[in-house]
């Protein structure tokens, strides 16, 4: 998640300006560093924010996991799609050392395809290749496959974000993914949503959206001198279509998601040990006062004062967007369009036009009103004499006066 701040600092800070069963806010909480560092010493946390991606990982970052639960699930998932990955044989390519078929890892393009990563059983390490007839005509045959699973068809909005997007791949989002890759995507997320365990099934689906962005068009293939072939990176947060790029096996980069140092079961294992239960859902507000310690709402921050009590919140440590640094709303669609599913569930809508930044539509009028509002009604729930803590960034003196002007 974009600009996550360092939860050592942000916990010395709630330390030093709340004490115990306190109730602390944070009215634009992210990916939820301010919330979760409360918990876990002993204070009463308010996770606002309007980015239904955010409130859902501050959710499943705070919700405790059974590993082994979740392991035996994975178990029947994984042979279920490494048999669906070989019959489809769209991930598939001839070894040229023992002439058997290999898993390709990725592919490498730089205006056209020109090498192939794979795994073969006759290697330990993944090795490369350059493309031969087999592996073109593959590539030009999946443009046509029939994708029978439910997949997002939703255009891009009409925000600048999406010019590149349009210019490079057409107006729909299913479009920044190969067919073959969007193919493998529409069986994952099926085969994810027959997981009958709800909780089970949220983690998997966390899972799921923290490996999409790195299975578009949109990943920079890293050059030879970093020795890193078998990964890429999102280069910054923008719908960017670089040249040189690579098309990720999904089935791979779901396997990575999972079982790597950075994959869900090692996360949970470690947040299982840092909040080990401690995080008490709360329904509104009046259940987090009487008898719970976390709060996360997918609210606006300009209303705050509709649903968190007047002069009842100890400490606020907050931050607010950057201008229009990034586009929080406009990069998190891309999961967004997944989580609703095929039922189109309205926990995952994104508001748009409610988003607090600076774009051709909205300029620094609107941002300095809107941020005024949102500091206006934290001041309304603030106790008296209370602090409250703002972090932000911005190298532009008139959005930072912005701040400074409405704090």
């Amino acid at each position: 998640y974009w600009g996550k701040k360092p939860n050592n600092i942000f916990r010395t800070y709630i330390e030093n300006y709340s004490k115990p069963n306190e109730i602390v806010l944070d009215a634009f909480a992210g990916s939820g560093v301010c919330p979760l560092e409360s918990i876990q010493i002993g204070r009463k946390a308010i996770a606002i924010d309007l980015n239904p991606i955010a409130t859902f990982m501050t959710k499943i970052l705070a919700t405790p996991l059974n590993i082994n639960k979740f392991v035996q699930e994975w178990t029947k998932v994984s042979n279920d799609f490494l048999k669906f990955e070989r019959d489809s044989g769209l991930f598939l390519t001839t070894c040229p050392k023992c002439g058997k078929k290999a898993r390709i890892i990725n592919v490498h393009y730089d205006g056209q395809p020109f090498k192939i990563r794979y795994k073969c059983s006759c290697q330990k390490k993944n090795s490369g290749k350059r493309l031969e007839k087999e592996d073109l005509d593959l590539i030009e045959n999946s443009k046509n496959v029939k994708i029978d699973y439910w997949y997002p068809e939703d255009k891009f909005p009409n925000t600048e974000a999406f010019n590149g997007a349009k210019k490079y791949v057409g107006d729909y989002f299913y479009e920044v993914w190969t067919r073959r890759n969007l193919y493998a995507l529409s069986y994952l997320f099926d085969r994810i949503n027959k997981i009958e365990d709800k909780d089970i099934k949220d983690f998997f689906k966390f899972a799921f959206i923290s490996m999409l962005h790195l299975s578009t068009k949109m990943v920079s293939a890293r050059r030879e001198k970093s020795q890193r072939p078998d990964s890429g990176s999102w280069g910054r947060p923008a719908y960017l279509f670089p040249k040189r790029h690579l098309e990720q096996n999904p089935f791979v980069l779901f396997e990575r998601a999972i079982e790597d140092k950075q994959g869900i079961i090692s996360a949970k294992e470690s947040s299982n040990k840092l909040i080990n239960g401690k995080a008490k859902f709360a329904k509104n507000f009046e259940d987090l006062v009487n008898n719970k310690n976390l709060l996360i709402l997918k609210e606006n921050s300009i209303e705050l004062s509709k649903f968190i009590q007047k002069e009842s919140v100890d400490y606020v440590l907050t931050d607010p967007p950057y201008g229009g640094l990034i586009k929080y709303f406009d990069l998190s669609s891309l999961w967004a369009i997944w989580l609703k599913g095929k039922e189109q569930n309205e926990e995952f809508d994104i508001q748009y036009q409610q988003e607090i930044t600076l774009d051709k539509d909205r300029d620094f009028d609107y941002y300095d009103r809107m941020l005024s509002k949102a500091f206006s009604e934290i001041n309304i729930v603030l106790k008296p004499n209370r602090y409250m803590t703002v972090t932000f960034h911005n190298s532009q003196p008139r959005v930072f006066n912005s701040i400074i002007k409405s704090c």
